[in-house]
């Protein structure tokens, strides 16, 4: 067997177990709290002791506006696209 068939044979095992292992977990509702139904974001933050103390807090104050920062993580982003694309035309 060439070793490019026998890499995809296990890629493919792990992802039907990983889809296995989450439908199971969803079907038993493993891992959720009773009485505590915050939505989808609740696997996220009720595992954190006192999650609220290290996202709602105003640690973090930046001169530079937080839209104007997520504009500049925008265009970063589409720079290095544009890029990645162009080095795939040349090489």
């Amino acid at each position: 067997m060439k070793p490019l068939k026998i890499i995809t044979i296990i890629s493919i095992l792990i992802f039907a177990a990983a889809i296995i292992s989450g439908l199971y977990i969803m079907k038993n509702r493993i891992g959720l709290i009773d009485g505590l139904n915050v939505g989808s974001g609740q696997y996220y933050f009720t595992d954190i002791p006192n999650w609220k103390s290290y996202f709602l807090n105003d640690a973090y104050d930046s001169p530079i506006g937080i839209p104007l920062l997520t504009t500049l993580f925008i265009l970063w982003g589409i720079l290095m696209y544009k890029l990645w694309t162009w080095l795939e035309k040349k090489l």
